[in-house]
């Protein structure tokens, strides 16, 4: 399956994995919510405060 357009590979091979045709392949439930997690914390924007304090 290709990478859809503005995905990160990163998350593609999550859905690679998801798409595994052993079941027992396939990430848990608990697996994708940690890996998701982790990702959005790691790739969310820092807080910038302003100079206007």
């Amino acid at each position: 399956m290709p990478c859809p357009q503005g995905c990160p590979e990163s998350l593609h091979e999550l859905m690679k994995l998801c798409w595994k045709k052993d079941p027992d392949e396939r990430p848990t439930f608990e697996y994708i919510q940690s890996f998701l997690e982790d990702y959005f914390t790691a790739t969310e924007p820092q807080y910038q405060p302003g100079d206007n304090l």
